[in-house]
């Protein structure tokens, strides 16, 4: 080497004349390629160091200007900063160095499709699709854009030509489901999730769309089985926690109700009433009469209105054997809804126990012109034969027998023929 002929001329001792020449290789080894800076600006992007990341591969670029890839990534580090100008000139200039890398086509045309670029977004994708016609990323790519400006018709036709391509890809099942849940094809929906899920057990979206759909069926075990998944997967949020309560709730499994509300009351500040009164319903159903009573209450002090509320009370306090309490719950559920036939057949029950017939019997004929049911009539004749009225009695009894009360035609063969 010339540098190390200088050095010789310069007739310094041998070892010094050493340690600088092995000083001078080290330096040169460790000077950066293209290659490696490119390497280490992968490794940055990935650590989400974009503006690491964007300096390395400027660096990359400035050692070797037709390396498109690091155009690419560096495109891609802009993207994700949303400076979608700067990544445009990176992904065309990538196109410029090698003009048939269909991934810079799909980069662009997702970067045009994002700024409202459509015309130009879609020749991209045509011409990505043109160049790799065997690849799904492509059709991917252009169905979700199509399903942004609500061309389902259209995106539908990309993911099948990706599905047809490779039908392992859990994502593709899973887009294809949103078009056919947006399209109410719940049956079709439901099998998309469910194949994306089989791919992808830990599809977090996946299992809450999954979850909702099957909520809508009436499914609610399998519904919220789903969400519970979701949850664990780490979707956790006021409406997620919402649907699994509901689903809970409606499959009979009280306690993880009440777990689910409590949960959206206390760590999610929801006051809605509903909520109250489904905690309320879950804790009479778990044998907690007394909590059930201080959240219908609550529920009727944000809903005044609210008389299935009220109808509970006034069932738990029957139940209590407290008389006063129960009677002016019916009452207040009257006053609401005067066509509440279950509040009427409440207190007939109550006036009938404290011997008063003639007041039971006004509360069964106006129950039963609400709701003819065969025990309402069955009852309504014992009332008349307290009362002597044996061809009322009868008639009565005739009623619910017709309509199948099985106690009805025993009485009626002993007492009415």
């Amino acid at each position: 080497m010339q540098v190390f002929s200088k050095i010789k001329q310069l007739k310094l001792p041998t070892f010094i004349l050493l340690v600088f020449f092995s000083i001078f290789l080290s330096g040169s080894t460790k000077a950066q390629t293209a290659n490696s800076l490119f390497e280490s600006g992968v490794y940055k992007f990935k650590q989400n160091d974009l503006p690491g990341a964007i300096t390395e591969f400027t660096k990359c670029i400035a050692k070797n200007e037709i390396f498109y890839e690091a155009y690419l990534e560096r495109g891609k580090c802009y993207m994700a900063q949303k400076k979608y100008d700067y990544a445009l000139k990176d992904f065309s200039k990538a196109l410029n160095v090698y003009p048939n890398y269909y991934l810079a086509y799909i980069l662009r045309a997702n970067t045009y499709s994002v700024i409202g670029e459509n015309k130009k977004a879609l020749a991209d994708y045509a011409k990505a699709i043109a160049l790799k016609s065997d690849k799904e990323d492509a059709y991917l790519s252009r169905a979700e854009f199509f399903m942004k400006n609500n061309e389902n018709k259209a995106a539908l036709n990309d993911l099948n030509s990706a599905l047809l391509i490779n039908n392992e890809n859990p994502k593709t099942y899973y887009k294809r489901a949103l078009i056919f849940e947006s399209q109410k094809k719940d049956n079709e929906a439901i099998e998309d999730f469910s194949s994306a899920l089989s791919l992808d057990d830990k599809y977090a979206e996946a299992y809450y769309h999954r979850g909702i759909l099957y909520e809508k069926t009436h499914q609610y075990l399998k519904s919220a089985s789903d969400f519970g998944k979701a949850i664990e997967l780490k979707i956790v949020n006021k409406d997620i926690i919402f649907h699994k309560s509901n689903a809970e709730f409606l499959s009979g499994n009280f306690e993880k109700a009440i777990g689910d509300l409590t949960n959206l009351l206390t760590n999610y500040g929801v006051k809605e009433p509903e909520a109250y009164y489904r905690r309320a319903v879950s804790y009479y159903k778990t044998g907690k009469a007394g909590e059930a009573l201080k959240d219908f209450l609550k529920t009727t002090q944000l809903n005044p209105k609210n008389d299935s509320a009220f109808l509970w009370m006034a069932k738990i306090y029957a139940e209590q054997d407290n008389l006063k309490n129960a009677q002016m719950y019916y009452t207040k559920v009257i006053v609401i809804n005067p066509a509440s036939a279950e509040a009427y057949a409440g207190r007939a029950k109550l006036f009938y126990g404290q011997n008063k017939f003639e007041q039971a019997k006004n509360d069964w004929d106006a129950a039963i012109k609400i709701n003819p049911k065969s025990e309402w009539f069955f009852f309504r004749s014992e009332c008349k034969e307290a009362m002597n009225d044996k061809k009322g009695m009868c008639d009565d009894l005739k009623s619910a027998q017709t309509l199948g009360y099985k106690k009805a035609s025993q009485k009626f063969d002993y007492n009415c023929k």
